[in-house]
């Protein structure tokens, strides 16, 4: 007698654009309460059964070069990196608590370790929160965080191949434990930011090159067609689901600075695009034939604001 299938929950590995420290004196804006709810649907506002063991930050702002990742270890409340510089004061005495696992740390050394021994995988138990990880945590979880958080550094040196293959092979094994948010920016022209007229507005300035480069990245995850663009422009949010992608999306994406449009203009350096990298390799899964990769996307996306979210994956049918 065959058994029927039954859905084993996967947590997702989701890629958001944290955008400024402004966002979090914003009353309103989208993106802040799309967070809120997410946090919500993937049981990280408040402990629950679904909940994850833990949430695995990488944030663009913790940065490596040669070959090495960091992985921050600590069981204590991380201390906060204010590391930005010319806000308004408030900005400085935000607070937010959450606790490390130096267990989990260990976890996520070691599979990266096995999967990829040509990495230096090394704990740090002196990193302090920076505004990359508890901008969105701080939506997502509420002040205080319920469930330990672990912070993987953005290495800026190696290989895009290598980033996606390491998470590939290390991270989305890890997702029956760990939610993953992968905290960087869609795009992230910093001389485009300093052009606008209200120079902390919270989010990036709208270019026709950053829209022509966010299409790119929306037609590699989903598809995007005309009708979306068209409904994004008029202010609507724009949701597409569960749509399976068929090919080597992994080859797509390490080829994106030399093919993509206006890449290496919306990125002139790219620590802010490569959290996508570990998101993505996360949620890729071998398909049934050869090595084609089948990636299930939901997008959703404001189109006054560049800075939305992509969630990979949810559950998955198991025999």
């Amino acid at each position: 007698m065959t058994s029927s299938p039954k859905s084993t929950l996967l947590h997702p590995a989701i890629f958001l654009s944290h955008g400024s420290p402004m966002l979090l004196l914003s009353k309103s804006n989208p993106v802040k309460q799309l967070w809120q709810k997410l946090g919500q649907k993937f049981s990280v506002a408040s402990k629950t059964s679904s909940s994850p063991k833990a949430i695995l930050l990488i944030s663009a702002h913790y940065n490596t070069r040669g070959n090495e990742i960091r992985i921050a270890a600590r069981d204590d409340v991380y201390p906060l990196n204010y590391d930005f510089y010319g806000f308004p004061d408030e900005l400085y005495k935000v607070k937010y608590e959450a606790k490390g696992s130096v267990a989990m740390a260990q976890k996520v050394r070691d599979r990266i370790r096995e999967s990829s021994p040509e990495l230096d995988v090394t704990l740090d138990s002196k990193y302090a929160m920076d505004h990359g990880a508890f901008l969105p945590l701080i939506q997502l979880t509420g002040d205080k965080s319920e469930i330990p958080v672990v912070v993987m550094s953005v290495n800026t040196a190696l290989p895009v191949k290598t980033l996606l293959e390491m998470s590939r092979k290390a991270l989305a094994p890890l997702r029956d434990d760990l939610l993953i948010v992968a905290s960087g920016s869609e795009v992230h022209n910093i001389p485009d930011f300093f052009k606008a007229s209200e120079v902390y507005g919270d989010v990036m300035p709208v270019t026709k090159a950053s829209v022509r480069f966010g299409q790119k990245l929306r037609e590699v995850l989903e598809g995007e067609t005309e009708a979306h663009r068209e409904l994004a422009s008029r202010g609507y949010h724009v949701k597409v689901v569960q749509r399976a992608y068929e090919g080597d999306i992994l080859s797509e994406m390490a080829e994106y600075r030399k093919k993509w449009p206006h890449a290496q203009e919306q990125h002139p350096t790219d620590e802010h695009f490569r959290p996508l990298f570990y998101a993505v390799g996360a949620a890729v899964r071998e398909g049934s034939q050869g090595h084609t990769h089948v990636l299930d996307v939901q997008y959703i996306y404001d189109g006054k604001n560049p800075t939305g979210v992509v969630v990979f994956g949810e559950a998955k049918e198991v025999v």
